[in-house]
């Protein structure tokens, strides 16, 4: 199990037989808030503040993805307590039923006088798990407020380490065997005497 904070890894890419780049196939969900197949929201907030413009509030948000078995996918999203509810969020990311992961975040002061959306403070987790199953129920429950906001969910298939390894092996060895037919069949531009 790891939770951290960084940038979204959607995809590997290597440097194939010198033609170009490969990119390993992914598979996976993006969270749209106007679609039906995530369950449990109360709300669409529309907001410039959160990454995706707009984002959805509940208390119990879940969607079933198709996965592989024995795949391993990273899943990053953003979520932020609301400040009106409480000064921070404990969020328990679950699979399959599974609580996987307990997420607290900062504590933060709410201000009357300012739009309750507008002092949401979004901080970006990604986390890693292997599928059991060919569904898996991605979901995320809020453990200490009524509701709380989520935004910019994306799963991806993490490259299989020994594919990426030969891959890029082979990328390597291409190189140099072009590099020294190259060299070979350059033709002698030396000056005549």
């Amino acid at each position: 199990m790891k939770i951290n904070i960084k940038s979204n890894r959607i995809v590997s890419c290597v440097v194939l037989l010198f033609i170009g780049i490969q990119c390993l196939p992914i598979s996976g969900i993006t969270i749209n808030f106007g679609d039906a197949s995530w369950s449990g929201l109360i709300a669409t907030v529309n907001n410039p503040n959160p990454p995706g413009g707009s984002f959805g509030m509940g208390g119990d948000i879940y969607q079933n993805v198709t996965t592989s078995p024995g795949q391993s996918y990273d899943i990053t999203f953003s979520a932020a307590a609301d400040l009106f509810l409480g000064p921070s969020l404990t969020l328990d990311f679950v699979l399959n039923g599974q609580t996987d992961a307990t997420i607290i975040t900062p504590p933060y002061t709410n201000n009357n006088r300012i739009n309750r959306y507008d002092q949401m403070v979004w901080d970006q987790y990604t986390y890693t798990f292997t599928a059991s199953s060919a569904t898996t129920r991605v979901e995320f429950i809020d453990m200490n407020t009524s509701d709380f906001g989520l935004d910019a969910v994306s799963m991806a298939q993490v490259p299989d380490t020994a594919v990426t390894i030969a891959l890029l092996g082979i990328s390597l060895l291409s190189l140099m065997a072009f590099s020294r037919i190259a060299k070979y069949r350059a033709p002698n531009n030396a000056p005549e005497t």
